[in-house]
C-alpha cells in the first residue's frame, strides 16, 4: 500500500542520515586523534560505520519486530487516544 512504501522510505532515509552523522563523526575522531591522511580517514570512516551498521543488523535478529501499525490508530475514537 501507499502508507508501507511511505513508511520503508522514511526508514531508509532515516537509517541513511544517521550512519552518515556516525561517519562524520568518526572522520572527525580520526582527525582529531591525529589521523591526517583524508583518503585513509575516510576508509577508515566508511569501515567503522559499515560494521555498526552490520551489527545493528545482527542484533535486530534477536528484537521481537514491533512494526507500526497506524490503521489500529484510524479505528479509535480520538477520547480514547491517551490509552495507548
Amino acid at each position: 500500500s501507499a502508507l508501507d512504501k511511505w513508511q520503508f522510505a522514511v526508514r531508509k532515509t532515516a537509517h541513511f542520515t544517521i550512519y552518515l552523522c556516525l561517519g562524520f563523526l568518526f572522520t572527525n575522531a580520526f582527525f582529531q586523534s591525529g589521523v591526517k591522511v583524508k583518503k585513509t580517514t575516510a576508509v577508515i570512516s566508511l569501515l567503522c560505520s559499515a560494521l555498526y551498521a552490520a551489527s545493528d543488523e545482527f542484533h535486530q535478529l534477536f528484537v521481537p519486530a514491533e512494526a507500526v501499525n497506524l490503521g489500529m490508530y484510524a479505528s479509535i475514537p480520538p477520547a480514547r487516544l491517551p490509552e495507548f
